[in-house]
Order: structure tokens, then C-alpha cells, then sequence
């Protein structure tokens, strides 16, 4: 079982979308493992009035400094990941819950 900066247990297992390896830190913030190392980065759905922010250092740096200041969307490709996996995992509940349906 692995452990999170902030010493939190994980018992979830990772997901992957085409690009990324994503594991469920909380309900709407998630861990993104980085591509280039083994770093991952923090993505927390809830801040910004659901526009998300990332802890690296693109979003940081560049896209928070300006989404504060003209209060326009600006996403990292770590924030759209999970956008991405989130809608994948609410299509197949979907799917699943037509077929249970369909079943009774």
C-alpha cells in the first residue's frame, strides 16, 4: 500500500487512461503520475469553481497566475486527464446501470 505526501494511505488501484496513471486520493482530487519521472502531481477538481488545479509546475506557474487574474479556464494536461477518466468512469456506471435495468 502506498503512501501520499501528506501520509495518507492509498487503497485504490491505479487507473490508466491513454496517457496517465491516475489513483483517487479523496472524492474530486486524484494523484497523476508524471510520464517523465516518478514524481506525481495533486489534482484537486473542487478549487478554482471547478476549473481544478494541478501541483506542477505548468499550472503553477503559468496557467493559475492567469486564470486568477482573468478568471478564464485554463486547464494543465494533468487536470484534463482526470477530467477525461472521470467522464470514462461515469459512462460505463451508466452503461452499467442500463444493462441492470434491462436485466430485472
Amino acid at each position: 500500500m502506498k503512501r501520499s505526501s501528506t501520509g495518507k494511505k492509498s487503497t485504490t488501484t491505479p487507473a490508466r487512461t491513454d496517457r496517465y496513471q491516475i489513483r483517487q486520493h479523496d472524492r474530486l482530487s486524484f494523484w497523476v503520475k508524471s510520464r517523465q519521472g516518478s514524481g506525481e502531481y495533486l489534482v484537486d477538481l473542487t478549487s478554482l469553481k471547478g476549473n481544478g488545479v494541478c501541483t506542477c509546475p505548468h499550472f503553477r506557474m503559468r496557467l493559475e497566475p492567469k486564470i486568477r487574474d482573468d478568471k478564464n479556464q485554463r486547464r494543465c494536461k494533468h487536470i484534463m486527464s482526470v477530467r477525461e477518466y472521470l467522464a470514462d468512469m461515469v459512462i460505463l456506471e451508466a452503461i452499467k446501470h442500463n444493462e441492470d435495468r434491462g436485466a430485472a
